[in-house]
């Protein structure tokens, strides 16, 4: 236990040093409205609060944290714009820290362009009316009743409409979505048993999946499509792509078949909040306001 205590608190002591070294770029890389303190902060808080965080190569974590201040994003499962999630790099040999960008960090990077009128997802149930078409002209209309009888989630559905008037929208089935948790979840016992936040936050995850789905095909900036990038290639288990402005000793290295390591650290925001009525209409872009 002291070897361990110790390794920590080492890579802690690292990992600080390693922010105040690379402070500058990460104040150059930050919007105006943030601070490289602020950013220092949350990173080490966050860091703290994660045993297998701190476990990490620190050059991994510093290199998520300098990308997470080009992308304007704080690493925080309060905000839940995206995470520090600890894997084991077979190549390496070790844990390596990886940015996972959360759906609300998604959404802010489109939002950001100026170009997002409204967004929306919710589950459906089997007692709700739910009509959906992602066809040339697509829509998506969802009504249902606050009461115990709406049945049991059988889909989740995302749309978005960008002032140009284009819209995207994204269905799945909850068989559909356990596929996609069966076959890209990151966190599997040795029996490839799936555990960690698909396992407790179902739900939760597969909003976050079908809105990715939905925003993929969505013109984005520069950042987001970074973004998408990072979190398409953590699921596949590849090696990270940093920006060319994130220092070249602080890019990922090659990786073996990466897994992730205590996922038990991996906490997405809870599901979206839904409006509170007695009769409830889901019609996308109904001037709801967008969430935050």
């Amino acid at each position: 236990m002291g070897a361990v205590v110790t390794k920590t608190q080492s890579n802690l002591g690292a990992l600080q040093g390693l922010l105040d070294k690379y402070k500058n770029q990460i104040a150059v890389a930050l919007p105006k409205h943030m601070t490289p303190e602020r950013m220092i902060r949350v990173a080490l808080t966050a860091v703290s609060q994660s045993p297998k965080l701190q476990e990490c190569n620190p050059l991994t974590i510093c290199g998520a944290i300098v990308q997470a201040s080009i992308l304007g994003l704080e690493p925080s499962s309060v905000l839940g714009e995206c995470f520090l999630v600890p894997f084991f790099n077979k190549k390496a040999g070790g844990l390596e820290a990886q940015l996972i960008i959360g759906y609300q960090g998604k959404i802010k990077l489109v939002a950001n362009t100026g170009q997002l009128m409204g967004i929306k997802a919710a589950p459906v149930r089997e007692n709700d009316e739910f009509e959906f078409d992602d066809g040339i002209e697509p829509f998506v209309k969802h009504k249902y009743y606050h009461v115990a009888d709406r049945g049991k989630v059988i889909g989740f559905w995302a749309g978005a409409k960008l002032k140009s008037g284009f819209m995207s929208i994204a269905y799945m089935s909850v068989a559909e979505a356990q596929e996609h948790r069966d076959k890209f979840a990151m966190t599997k016992d040795r029996a490839g048993h799936v555990f960690g936040v698909w396992a407790d936050n179902f739900e939760a995850m597969a909003l976050k999946t079908v809105i990715h789905k939905c925003m993929k095909y969505i013109p984005k900036s520069a950042q987001a499509q970074t973004a998408w990038s990072l979190d398409e290639r953590a699921e596949a288990g590849l090696p990270q792509q940093f920006s060319v402005d994130v220092p070249l000793e602080l890019h990922p290295g090659g990786s073996d078949t990466t897994q992730i390591e205590g996922g038990e650290d991996n906490h997405e925001p809870p599901q979206l909040p839904q409006r509170k009525s007695e009769k409830q209409t889901d019609t996308l872009f109904d001037g709801a306001p967008m969430p935050a």
